[in-house]
């Protein structure tokens, strides 16, 4: 199909409804519904030149962040597809847009007694293209599993899935996987152009001197030349007090350059550019410096062969009562696993 040479991407600095701290299915289409809000102004607002084509929200947007335990997680998780994803695909082909809807409790059937904050991205015939689940969680405070938890257990899935469109070849990563520079790398060897990255990050972590949006946005989109488009939540901190979800939502492009950015505060906000894919390809194809994927030499590295990293966590597996203060407990002992091992042989 020919590509549009460039078109619209918008960053949505959203909040969700659920400010009763309720987990419940009427709650997530609340959710749902004031995303859709978010959608139509956005789009009247921006289509006035190129069209957009492309709309990105912050993580756990669907169905909120606020449970304490898998158990009450599963209370708004929901089947990939499903009544949920059914939902926000109408929103999708109602507008015509590409959509990230930032990410959701999702009840996988092969493990029914956990949840995955899985993001699935539609197509504008309403179509779900690719559905990511977080491989990083924020440990320890958030409990829920990885895939890399399941491999011994039968894990099927791609985990770095990639959607490939006419508007460019899309992935997801969600929030903390941004910290580990594997993700996006992985995401571009796969064919990746475009990097949604759905945050929900509290201050003091997006604001100065930290920054870590625009520090892990720039970075990742310039050693894998790609653009980035990183949303995160502006509200009060009804969430995670006294914390708000402090926004600094970004657009960034392929040289780690900032297009369009959000305020750095708590407040609802739009951020947009054009993004244009064949320039991004002439880019990676022409540019000899800085090429981080031309120029990869994998052979030099082997740190990932090491038997010393992060164990997959089997029991959450079965544990429907899975909490942060068992999954402190865990990660504990995994940390204190890794230095021993770590130090072993590097100190004396």
């Amino acid at each position: 199909m020919p590509l549009i040479d460039r078109y619209i991407a918008i960053d949505c600095q959203n909040r969700q409804m659920k400010e009763t701290q309720e987990l419940t299915k009427k709650a997530v289409m609340n959710n749902i519904d004031h995303m859709e809000e978010f959608v139509k102004m956005g789009w009247e607002q921006f289509s006035y030149s190129f069209p957009v084509k492309l709309m990105c929200f912050p993580e756990y947007q669907i169905s909120g962040y606020v449970a304490r335990s898998i158990r009450e997680a599963r209370a708004v998780a929901e089947k990939v597809p499903g009544p949920i994803t059914d939902r926000v695909a109408e929103i999708a082909k109602k507008y015509r847009i590409y959509l990230c809807a930032g990410s959701m409790s999702e009840d996988h059937a092969g493990f029914p007694k956990t949840i995955f904050d899985a993001c699935p991205l539609f197509s504008p015939e309403g179509k779900i293209l690719i559905v990511y689940r977080k491989t990083n969680p924020w440990l320890p405070d958030e409990f829920w599993p990885s895939p890399h938890d399941f491999f011994e257990a039968g894990w099927k899935e791609p985990c770095f899935p990639v959607a490939k469109t006419e508007c460019g070849n899309m992935g997801i990563f969600i929030c903390n996987d941004g910290t580990q520079p594997e993700p996006a790398r992985q995401l571009a060897f796969n064919g990746a152009e475009v990097l949604l990255h759905p945050f929900l990050l509290m201050d003091p972590f997006v604001t100065p001197p930290q920054d870590y949006i625009a520090i892990e946005t720039k970075f990742l989109c310039w050693t894998n030349i790609a653009y980035g488009i990183s949303a995160n939540g502006g509200w009060e901190p009804f969430h995670a007090p006294p914390y708000p979800m402090q926004g600094a939502s970004i657009i960034v492009d392929y040289q780690g350059r900032i297009l369009s950015a959000c305020p750095n505060a708590a407040v609802e906000a739009y951020c947009f550019d054009f993004l244009d894919i064949p320039a991004l390809r002439a880019y990676r194809r022409t540019m000899m410096c800085h090429n981080g994927l031309a120029n990869f030499r994998k052979e030099l590295y082997d740190y990932h062969r090491r038997p010393i990293t992060f164990v997959g966590n089997k029991q959450i597996k079965e544990d429907i009562d899975w909490d942060w203060k068992k999954n402190r407990e865990y990660v504990r002992k995994q940390h204190d696993r890794f230095w021993d091992d770590y130090y072993k042989d590097s100190v004396k």
